[in-house]
């Protein structure tokens, strides 16, 4: 075998040679300028140091204290922080953090109106409020216009006595005879009765009502009832299907402590839901039933076919014996 035929590369093996070469070419000449760039500035640094170090201002100077710059104290004076531009800020000794902070506040529409402001401005340290504290103003341009401009009085009814109007349509009832003072009267009679209605009378000691059929104007008849628990009552029996007990009240919070010596319990049909027919979202609908007891009720009639009897779940860790006997009479199956 030739040398020559050892070495043959056909067509295309040696377009890919050749495109190797000039990428390992390319490397090698990034590489080569890279090295000569930094050697040119290790260079100049070294120059940059050695012109430093034989500065006479630094002789005697530890090598990093070379160029330190003294540290200029601010220049404290009055300063709205509403127009201060950035050089007064940095004269003021604000640093660039702080200064973004306040032009950021201003370009949202921010208003610096109370010296306290100034300890939300991101950066600001204890030592720089106390510093600048004092010099804080702000112009009254900035400050509420209610706290300036005072609404001026309407004069028109000014030299009329207000007890002069009748307050249904204004019109003046100086005037008025005999006969429109008995109305007046009739109508102070009218809005005590209306008052009367709306507090209506309490319930004596011994005195009950109905805790199934009393809507709340009759519940508000008990001895501290009012609006809100009357309606609590209402809402919480309609949740339920009504009350088989008067101790369920014990279920709600904050009710007076003797409500139960006012009410009796009336035998009534209460409202009761199909179980077997209802999803957990309709089931947990009920106060005594919870999602976790309304999973294992579903489960249960998924796997052993329709419920019987809640005992059936008695087992189950999420119903207790309590839960049981309470639910139960809002059931059928």
């Amino acid at each position: 075998m030739r040398l020559s035929e050892l070495f043959y590369l056909n067509k295309n093996d040696r377009i890919v040679l050749v495109w190797l070469i000039a990428v390992v070419a390319c490397i090698v000449g990034v590489i080569l300028l890279g090295n000569e760039k930094q050697n040119d500035e290790v260079v100049a640094t070294d120059s940059a140091q050695e012109a430093i170090k034989n500065n006479p201002s630094n002789k005697g100077k530890p090598y990093y204290a070379y160029g330190e710059r003294k540290a200029v104290p601010p220049r404290l004076h009055p300063f709205d922080l509403n127009t201060a531009t950035p050089e007064e800020m940095l004269e003021l000794g604000f640093n660039d953090r702080e200064i973004r902070s306040v032009l950021s506040y201003r370009s949202k529409g921010g208003i610096y109106r109370k010296v306290e402001q100034l300890s939300r401005i991101s950066g600001m340290t204890k030592g720089e409020y106390d510093r600048l504290a004092p010099y804080f103003r702000t112009n009254n341009d900035y400050l509420p216009a209610s706290e300036f401009v005072k609404m001026p009085e309407n004069d028109y009814y000014k030299h009329y006595d207000k007890r002069d109007f009748d307050k249904k349509d204004g019109r003046n009832a100086k005037a008025a005879d005999k006969k429109g003072d008995e109305a007046a009267a009739t109508d102070n009679g009218d809005e005590m009765a209306a008052s009367l209605s709306d507090h209506p009378q309490k319930l004596k000691q011994g005195e009950t009502i109905d805790i199934n059929s009393s809507d709340t104007t009759e519940l508000k008849k008990i001895p501290g009832v009012g609006s809100v628990y009357a309606k609590m009552i209402v809402k919480y029996r309609e949740k339920l299907g009504g009350f088989y007990s008067v101790e369920q009240l014990n279920d709600l919070q904050a009710l007076p402590s003797d409500i139960q010596t006012y009410l009796h319990l009336t035998p009534t049909p209460l409202r009761k839901m199909k179980v077997n027919a209802l999803s957990i979202n309709k089931l947990i609908n009920h106060p005594y039933i919870n999602f976790y007891q309304a999973r294992d009720i579903v489960d249960h009639i998924r796997k052993n076919g329709p419920l019987k009897s809640i005992h059936e779940l008695q087992l189950s860790k999420n119903f207790s014996e309590k839960d049981i006997l309470r639910i139960e009479p809002y059931l059928e199956y």
